[in-house]
């Protein structure tokens, strides 16, 4: 695949992708009952956060990979910063804007595991494939 039209492809993917992060953070949840509270100990809803904001570094990433030829170390600090940003300000939001939700510090703390752990998957794929990711 040319890399422009994967430059695309992960553009298109990772709007998609932000556009439901949007909408998962300001749905109102409040009818679901069914759903188990924990899952091996661990609170469901920071089990959802931690998978909803697992995929952003890996999709930041793919986009900076498909535009440019040389990823860094230092640009996978400058994702990881950006989806910690983009993880809290959705946390304050349901606090402060959005009246049928609440943000909670456990939940930002799920968020930030689900981004580190993204983060860990593009550097480790470095060592394990093929083509070295970062220099």
């Amino acid at each position: 695949m040319r890399r422009s039209t994967l430059a695309m492809l992960y553009k298109w993917v990772t709007s998609v992708y932000l556009l439901a992060v949007v909408l998962l953070c300001v749905i109102n949840f409040g009818s679901i009952s069914e759903v188990p509270s924990e899952l091996f100990g661990i609170r469901m809803d920071h089990i959802v956060h931690f998978f909803m904001f697992l995929p952003m570094p890996l999709l930041f990433f793919g986009v900076y990979v498909s535009s440019v030829s040389v990823p860094s170390l230092k640009m996978m600090a400058i994702i990881f910063i950006l989806c910690l940003l983009l993880a809290s300000c959705t946390e304050l939001a349901q606090q402060y804007l959005i009246p049928w939700r609440s943000g909670e510090w456990s939940d930002l703390a799920a968020d930030a595991a689900g981004i580190f752990s993204g983060c860990l998957v593009c550097v480790v794929c470095r060592y394990v494939g093929h083509n070295k990711a970062f220099d």
